[in-house]
């Protein structure tokens, strides 16, 4: 489709498109995109995809929210 942006990520079976998607929401990360703006809960659950997935930075991410 032309002229139309699509931020559609896949998740990968070890999370890290969940967790790059994570810091684009994360409002302590530097990571950015017009597709999100920064929202804690958004952040949450991406991270939380991505570490149920078994990536390490997404739980340490986490942590650092949720303190």
């Amino acid at each position: 489709v032309t002229g139309v942006q699509t931020c559609a990520l896949p998740i990968w079976k070890d999370g890290t498109v969940a967790y790059t998607y994570g810091q684009y929401f994360d409002p302590n990360s530097q990571e950015t995109t017009s597709c999100a703006s920064k929202d804690k809960n958004q952040a949450v659950y991406w991270y939380e995809k991505a570490a149920q997935l078994g990536n390490d930075n997404a739980k340490s991410a986490l942590s650092a929210l949720k303190n």
